[in-house]
């Protein structure tokens, strides 16, 4: 019986582990899901936990009832792929194949002063972001992305939190005309300030050195790129600049056959040549796709490359609008968009839909 151990119970990593039921039911393997938590960060809403709203927890344990697959918590110190061995906090554990699926965090290095003077929509930082303004203030978002407008819209439906959006570049740069234009309507309507093309070159104790000259907060939320744990290549995987393992088009390791990686922790390029950018809507696809890779080395069978084409990208702009851009299969945008009430209702059909599948 072949031991399959996953590590990370994120959008990509759950999905894996459930998709392995048959081969556990079977006889074929035994599966161990590693966590540092207990619950699942439904990531995709840490804006609206940060600015105030009470969202319902997914323990774990709930997800892999009946299911057989072994739920380990605790975190993940040293993958030794040689030896087959990872070395956790309390034990170590030995694997014949390995699901690599840690996900990523905010990039805290991109500027000085993000480490000690802002804040980020990683989970702890957004419990300490939201008990900042309980009480209100103004509050400074350094970017414009999908993060930074989301957050910007969540926090400007507060009647006592002054909301200010940095960006070095355009809001909502890769979206439509349209879709932009829609965009910069609700932050307005809002009552959120915009500051485009504005460069942020340091964070300091109450406001941010920028090219506009200084910008002053009660509180920043630095919301621009992401990167992965230094595990991945402190372990002896090829990775790239971001640190994100470098896989094959079977979503294998360069380096090694039995492993795999899957969501924000692994590269693969499309066809274009453009990365698939780090989003659930990516990671649950090759979460799926790992799952039935390492099903097909268990019944000695052929593994596939993974295809993927996108179709949406989805912006919450508050609690009642949203904007729903459709894309083409290299996520450049099409004309056509779902806006207000409407897109509000398909935003939030996806996001429910995740913890659904």
């Amino acid at each position: 019986m072949q031991h399959i151990v996953i590590l990370g119970a994120g959008y990509a990593g759950l999905l894996s582990a459930l998709r392995l039921q048959p081969q556990i039911k079977q006889g074929k393997a035994r599966v161990t899901l590693v966590n540092a938590s207990d619950t699942f960060a439904e990531r995709i809403r840490n804006h609206q936990v940060a600015s105030g709203q009470t969202v319902k927890e997914h323990p774990i344990p709930d997800f892999l009832k009946g299911t057989g697959i072994d739920f380990v918590q605790d975190m993940v110190r040293h993958i030794n792929p040689q030896e087959q061995v990872i070395t956790l906090d309390d034990r170590v554990l030995d694997y014949d194949m390995l699901i690599v699926a840690l996900g990523s965090r905010v990039n805290r290095d991109a500027i000085d002063g993000i480490r000690d003077h802002a804040y980020t929509l990683d989970k702890q930082s957004t419990l300490e972001l939201r008990e900042k303004l309980k009480n209100g203030g103004r509050l400074l978002v350094i970017g414009g992305g999908l993060t930074g407008i989301e957050s910007s819209s969540e926090f400007a439906e507060r009647a006592d939190i002054e909301v200010h959006l940095v960006t070095h570049g355009l809001v909502g740069a890769g979206v439509s005309d349209n879709g932009r234009k829609h965009i910069q309507k609700t932050l307005a309507r809002l009552g959120v300030t915009v500051h485009e093309q504005v460069r942020v070159d340091a964070i300091h104790e109450g406001y941010v050195d920028s090219s506009e000259g200084e910008l002053h907060f009660d509180a920043c939320l630095w919301a621009g790129g992401f990167n992965t744990f230094p595990l991945i290549a402190e372990s002896g995987f090829a990775v790239n600049a971001n640190g994100q393992m470098l896989v094959r088009d079977t979503l294998q390791s360069l380096d090694y056959d039995n492993v795999y990686g899957a969501g924000d922790v692994a590269s693969i390029m499309m066809e274009s040549g453009n990365p698939l950018r780090m989003a659930c809507a990516v990671a649950m696809p090759m979460g799926s796709h790992v799952a039935d890779n390492v099903t097909a080395m268990l019944k000695h069978e052929i593994v596939e490359p993974f295809r993927f084409s996108y179709m949406l990208q989805c912006i919450s702009l508050g609690r009642h609008d949203a904007l729903v851009q459709t894309v083409q299969g290299d996520d450049s945008p099409k004309d056509r968009i779902f806006t207000g009430r409407l897109g509000a209702f398909i935003k939030e059909t996806i996001c429910r839909y995740t913890v659904f599948s």
